[in-house]
């Protein structure tokens, strides 16, 4: 019987073995996994960051700007207590103050004021208001003045006389005690020389200088003309 010839169709080639590729492919698959993997983490922080700097971005911090100290030319404020508030002022600034004032010399400390041109100064003052609510006197004191119709104003009556040989030796009297004197003269409704003092414009007025006079006059007495 004769052999037939057997058909090689593999052209003298090994046979190719398919189950040890199908496990070389399967070895590769966790490899390309864990590529994969790991460029989704770092494609995920890259626009994390991204993010983060784009809605919240870093801004760079300043340093504080010294204030410079204002130079004041009054000494006496650098010593001024208020200068440092009881709440604020601490250990090293108590101590810096106590410093200053121990280095100012005795000349430039505070000198207590003179009280007598201190007194003399608010004499003057008191002088000068009181000058300006006093009225100008009817009459300039030293000297006299002769009436012959009504003024309106209220007078002190020191002595009366017929003769004004005697009246006008009353004034002179008077005028020596620097007082302002006027001499009224007779007319149709009376017929003495009236010899006067203490001129006022209020009859209050008049009243409290009647007070004053009279221990010195007895006979003294208010009249209006």
């Amino acid at each position: 019987m004769a052999t037939e010839p057997v058909n090689d169709h593999k052209f003298g080639l090994p046979e190719p073995d398919f189950h040890t590729l199908s496990i070389k492919r399967s070895n590769k698959k966790p490899l390309s996994l864990v590529i994969a993997f790991l460029s989704i983490v770092g494609i995920s922080i890259l626009l994390y960051r991204a993010y983060f700097v784009m809605w919240f971005p870093i801004k760079p911090t300043e340093a504080p700007i010294a204030q410079p100290t204002p130079v004041t030319e009054n000494k006496e404020s650098a010593h001024s207590v208020s200068a440092f508030p009881a709440e604020e002022m601490t250990t090293k600034d108590s101590c810096n103050a106590l410093e200053v004032n121990e280095t100012v010399s005795g000349d430039e400390a505070f000198k207590p004021s003179n009280p007598i041109k201190k007194k003399e100064s608010i004499t003057a003052v008191q002088k000068q208001l009181e000058a300006k609510k006093q009225p100008k006197p009817f009459v300039k004191p030293g000297s006299y003045e002769v009436l012959r119709i009504p003024q309106g104003i209220y007078h002190l009556v020191v002595v009366s006389y017929l003769d004004k040989k005697l009246a006008t030796q009353a004034i002179q009297q008077l005028t020596k005690k620097n007082l302002g004197v006027c001499l009224i003269l007779p007319n149709s409704t009376q017929k003495y020389y009236r010899v006067t003092i203490g001129h006022s414009r209020t009859e209050y007025e008049a009243e409290q200088k009647l007070k004053e006079f009279k221990p010195l006059y007895k006979n003294i007495f208010i009249m209006k003309y």
